[in-house]
């Protein structure tokens, strides 16, 4: 029995100790058809709840599914329909009667019935003109019980409908979330239209409305483009440190002598230069969890590459564009430090020339040009983060548009 007990005790202690991760939210205005909270960043395959507040489910069900764009999921949320039916007035019981006429009217209008005059497709109401309009008719409702005298049926079937079944449906309703939310999932390097439908008794309202093939308006789903914000891709610049040389040839004049040597300028074993890198994200793998933090927030890795420009004179007669590549390692994505591979020209001794200080034939009097050729040195970059590149461009601000029509 005690050892039972003991590895229960271990079972709750291992499952305390997992760390939960909280699901992102990306909430919505179904008003404004725009989200409202900052834009998330998505740089791997991250579970969404999706929330749109302010839906009118008093009247409407609401769906949605949702849409990539290289860079679905779908709800329903229970509504109810409450409809007005004309009844028999008996003039013995005029309070009553008159009271039902008056709620009748009420329910008829579009703020409590979208299909008021026939409307195609119903009308689109926003949730606070729906409780303005129930909040004002919510107390003759009640007043209902009070009303006493030698009713017809039909009065008395009003009030029961009323007052004992719409009541406690409407009052279930305006106590309703007015939220409608729905999951997904995003994947990084996409923008994302997430697609609305509200409809009454299963047909769609005029929220948004194109037009058919006659001409004809009719309710379609309304489109929210959403666009994350993504920490894949930076640019970053700064200073390199070469071991790749930028050598210069000339001639010296030794003294007291009548003979010249071939001098060396910029010889040493590093110089400085300058680099600007693509710097794109390592994702999270087995074995790279032990130098790269999942979390890259604070600490994580990097493959870069990029242009090194040559500062100053030197590479007499060669290209000053070399190209940098290499494994970064980042402090808070803002300070890159990359031990990198420079691949580059480098300026050989001049033909017939093997060695600084060598003699110059005093029958050589043509240009010190040198040789040519590519080839690859170790280097290392200190560059600070510019921006995101995915986030400078038009299309992924994680901004929305406003909302329109779906095609």
């Amino acid at each position: 029995m005690n050892k039972r007990l003991l590895r229960h005790c271990w079972i709750a202690v291992v499952i305390l100790s997992v760390p939960s991760v909280a699901q992102q939210v990306v909430t919505i205005d179904w008003i404004t058809k725009q989200p409202t909270s900052p834009p998330i960043t998505v740089d791997k395959s991250t579970p969404v709840t999706v929330t749109v507040i302010r839906v009118n489910d008093m009247l409407y069900t609401y769906s949605a599914r949702v849409a990539a764009h290289a860079r679905s999921a779908s709800d329903l949320a229970p509504g109810i329909v409450a409809s007005g039916g004309t009844l028999n007035r008996s003039p013995e019981c005029t309070d009553l009667s008159s009271a039902i006429k008056q709620l009748d009217d009420a329910f008829d209008k579009p703020e409590l019935k979208p299909t008021a005059n026939n409307a195609t497709p119903p009308h689109h109401i926003e949730l606070a003109a729906t409780i303005a309009a129930y909040d004002a008719v919510k107390d003759s409702i009640s007043q209902l019980e009070t009303k006493k005298g030698a009713c017809s049926d039909a009065a008395l079937l009003g009030r029961v409908k009323y007052y004992e079944g719409l009541k406690s449906q409407w009052d279930s309703a305006e106590n309703k979330s007015h939220n409608f939310s729905f999951s997904t999932t995003l994947e990084p390097l996409n923008d994302y239209s997430i697609f609305l439908l509200e409809q009454y008794n299963g047909v769609t309202t005029d929220a948004c409305v194109n037009k058919d093939s006659s001409g004809k308006s009719v309710g379609v789903e309304c489109e929210v483009t959403y666009k994350p914000v993504s920490t894949i891709v930076a640019a970053s610049g700064g200073y390199l440190i070469t071991m790749l040389p930028s050598r210069t040839y000339e001639r010296r004049n030794v003294p007291q002598s009548a003979n010249a040597v071939l001098a060396v300028n910029n010889g040493g074993p590093v110089r400085t230069a300058f680099a600007t890198l693509i710097d794109i994200k390592i994702p999270s793998l087995r074995g790279l969890d032990k130098v790269c933090l999942p979390d890259d927030t604070t600490f994580g890795c990097a493959i870069s590459l990029g242009p090194a420009f040559e500062l100053g004179s030197g590479n007499q007669g060669a290209t000053r564009i070399g190209f940098l590549a290499g494994f970064s390692f980042h402090l808070w994505r803002y300070f890159y430090a990359t031990p990198a591979v420079h691949i580059g020209q480098f300026s050989g001794f001049p033909p017939g020339f093997t060695a600084a200080g060598q003699t110059i034939p005093a029958t050589f009097t043509g240009k010190l040009d040198p040789i040519h050729r590519t080839t690859a040195r170790f280097a290392l970059a200190l560059t600070l983060k510019g921006w995101n590149l995915l986030n400078k461009n038009s299309t992924s601000q994680g901004q929305s548009g406003t909302g329109k029509a779906s095609q």
